[in-house]
């Protein structure tokens, strides 16, 4: 009985204490954007997968956890076009959360649950911290960037 009890309390104590991309991530993370370019603001549209807005390097572009990834365009009139794709990568938390649920998973059905968590929460993707934007402002370009 008190052999039972233990395990159940140190099953109890690791599940608390497990890492979990959900408990340690924001849904929202920010990308701190900036051009190869420091001497001027480059206009850039930005897509996430809650929708697209405007706004000028240096920036920091705030997108929700996501598969899908972040686009960046140049769309300034002084400088090429250029899309630069963001990837979204899976968070190393959860692949101590996998490693948690799959010893779990021959233990208790409660295994499932904690290696779904993350990906039905959004939180087990990743983005970049920092982008540089490898810009190429135009020769005849004149004046300020839009």
């Amino acid at each position: 009985m008190k052999r039972s009890f233990r395990l159940l309390l140190l099953t109890a104590a690791l599940g608390l204490l497990s890492g979990c991309a959900t408990m340690l991530n924001r849904a929202s993370q920010g990308i701190n954007v900036i051009s190869a370019d420091p001497e001027h603001a480059v206009a850039i549209e930005v897509s996430t997968s809650t929708g697209a807005y405007a706004t000028k390097t240096p920036a920091v572009v705030f997108a929700e956890s996501s598969w899908a990834g972040v686009e960046i365009r140049v769309v300034d009139r002084c400088y090429a076009p250029l899309t630069y794709a963001v990837p979204s990568s899976i968070d190393t938390t959860y692949w101590g959360n996998a490693l948690w649920s799959h010893a779990l998973l021959f233990s208790q059905p409660l295994g499932l649950i904690y290696f779904a968590v993350d990906p039905i929460a959004g939180s087990l993707w990743n983005y970049e911290s920092m982008v540089v934007l490898p810009v190429t402002r135009l020769k005849d370009c004149r004046g300020e960037s839009r």
